[in-house]
Formats: structure tokens, sequence, C-alpha cells
């Protein structure tokens, strides 16, 4: 059963809800036929709905990697304060990520994979995002930051925006994907 975070910002409960939303929808996905889940159609994308989950799910990692480490408080990659840089401000703030960014190496899926292992990757995930709940509230007010690569500097409530934005966005080619002639 999944329980509903009580944080003091109803936008962070919010986007909180949504981040959430990254692993709701990969469970589905996992119980489509194969044909369906690792199909390509390359007219709508270069990955198939499996590639895009796996792809998803590597970056969720990081962005919970980053809330962890935001919670220990500064030193190491967090500092105390920062914003992030000017043409990520727009960004954020529509809640869209532009199509057409290239995925970095480490977050790229393997060529060859198979759906037990897509399952591994959510069932970890998701434990690992719900571990990180009841601090969310806390960490919300904080005025932390971490890195983004392109985005600048992140506080915790960014780097959930920014994970909620990404499932959005992958979620939306997926949905491309089986429109273009995917089976469905």
């Amino acid at each position: 059963m999944e329980s509903t975070p009580q944080f003091a910002l109803p936008r962070a409960t919010r986007e909180w809800r949504r981040f959430r939303c990254v692993y709701t929808r990969a469970r589905a996905a996992l119980e489509w036929p194969d044909e369906r889940l690792f199909g390509r159609v390359p007219e709508a994308s270069g990955w198939s709905p499996a590639e895009h989950l796996f792809h998803l799910c590597l970056a969720t990692e990081l962005v919970v990697r980053n809330l962890r480490m935001l919670r220990k408080g500064p030193g190491g990659l967090v500092a105390e304060g920062g914003e992030p840089i000017p043409e990520a401000r727009p960004i954020l703030l529509r809640g869209i990520l532009p199509r057409g960014t290239r995925a970095p190496r480490m977050v790229t899926p393997p060529t060859e994979f198979d759906r037990a292992f897509l399952r591994e990757l959510v069932d970890s995930g998701e434990r690992d995002l719900e571990r990180l709940e009841d601090a969310m509230g806390e960490l919300f007010e904080q005025s932390w930051t971490i890195p983004h690569q392109t985005l600048g500097p992140l506080t915790a409530e960014l780097w959930v925006r920014f994970g909620r934005m990404h499932g959005v966005h992958h979620w939306r080619i997926v949905r491309e994907i089986l429109t273009a002639g995917g089976p469905s």
C-alpha cells in the first residue's frame, strides 16, 4: 500500500507523488508482452520502451543518491546554497525537458538486458526512493545544493522536480513509440 507523505509544503507533496509515479508506471510496463516492451519504432525513438525504462531507472537512482547526500548536509558535493544556471530556470519553471538531448554514458542502457534485470532495477530503485520519504519535508526546507551536470546547483526540491520532469519526459516518448506503431 502506498503511503502519502505529509510535508509542510503542498507543492513538495505534489512533486514527491509525481516523482514516485516513475516506479508506478515502470511496474505496469514490466507486465507488457516482450514485443511491446522491447520493440523499437525508430521513427519515434532510437530506444525501445524497455531502454527508456532502463535509462529512467539509472537516472532516478542518481537523483535518489543525491537526495541521500543532501540529507547529510554540507560537505563533499553538497554546498550550503547555490542557484541553477540561468538557462535552466525556465526549464525548471515550465517543468518540461527539451527533447533531443543525448543521455550521458553512465545512464545509457546496455545493448542487451532482460526483463528480470529490469525488474531488479525497478524494485531496488523503488525501495531506495521509499526510504527517503520521511526525510522529504525537512529536506525541501533546506537550501543545500548538489550540482546537476547541465542545470547547475539544485536543492532537494529541485532534484525531485527534475526527477519528476525526467520521468514525464521519457513516459511521453514511450507513449509516442506505442502510438507510432509499436504493438499495444
